[in-house]
């Protein structure tokens, strides 16, 4: 009985992430788009940190601060709007997105840090391990995105029905 019950928590795990490779698959426009934003914020916070630290001659970490701030916010508008297309624009529904697309994303930063710190130890090339980290924490980060801050009511209800019933 143990070995049963064991043998279909496995199978339903392997069922879980076989569904989320799929979704992915087959959400490439969309993510896509995700990279596309991922991209544009890397270029705002490039250019909104130099001008900070160059302008206000604040110190690098200031600089970088608004720089993250700024390009966290265009991010999230341009997810909102053109990668998930989710057009509630109510401002409760608003700010509790934003905040929980802040949150979301700064434990995704926390990520990658801990498996540059991680692999940093190891003897695998430098390059490659920031390339890992980053896409390791893109992928989630494009998870969570989908399923817990622009997420599809609709369509969460379906894959439920689908493969949990």
């Amino acid at each position: 009985m143990k070995n049963y019950k064991k043998i279909k928590e496995q199978s339903s795990l392997i069922n879980t992430f076989i569904i989320a490779i799929n979704k992915i698959y087959y959400q490439k426009g969309e993510l896509t788009k995700f990279y596309i934003v991922g991209g544009i914020g890397l270029v705002i916070n490039y250019f909104v940190s130099y001008f900070i630290f160059t302008s206000f001659h604040l110190d690098h970490i200031q600089s970088s601060i608004f720089g993250i701030i700024v390009s966290l916010s265009s991010n999230f508008m341009l997810n909102k709007l053109w990668t998930f297309q989710d057009k509630n624009m109510k401002y409760d529904i608003i700010l509790r997105q934003y905040v929980k697309y802040f949150i979301f994303n700064s434990v995704g930063v926390v990520l990658q840090l801990s498996i540059v710190y991680g692999l940093g130890k190891t003897s695998i090339d430098y390059g490659l391990v920031v390339i890992i980290a980053i896409a390791i924490a893109s992928i989630l980060n494009y998870i969570v995105n989908k399923k817990f801050i622009f997420k599809n009511k609709k369509e969460i209800v379906n894959i439920r029905n689908k493969f949990w019933n």
